[in-house]
């Protein structure tokens, strides 16, 4: 009975896929981020005692965590038929730091 409400809603196209795949891209950068820095963490390269390691590495790995947040955001907008790609690397790009700047 459950299936015969939502079979339709399953398989609608999201109402914003722009910002639904920036949210995604934005979401793979950080996760890619804390997941390697807390690896190197447990590996004993990154130590919390020596001043400003920690941040700098969190930093340099968000950088370089662009590249899969930027293939996924662009995987998932084009699935979903986008078209305004130029839109999509300029709202994944600003999406996080334009949050935490506004804040």
């Amino acid at each position: 009975m459950g299936w015969k409400y939502c079979h339709a809603d399953v398989l609608r196209p999201p109402q914003q896929p722009l910002l639904l795949a920036a949210c995604v891209g934005s979401g793979v950068q950080l996760t890619c981020m804390v997941l390697v820095s807390l690896l190197l963490s447990l590996l004993g390269f990154l130590s919390p005692t020596v001043r400003g390691r920690l941040l700098t590495a969190a930093l340099l790995l968000y950088a370089a965590a662009g590249a899969p947040a930027g293939y996924a955001a662009a995987r998932l907008y084009r699935q979903m038929h986008g078209r305004r790609m130029y839109e999509l690397v300029a709202m994944a790009v600003g999406l996080f730091p334009g949050t935490l700047v506004l804040l």
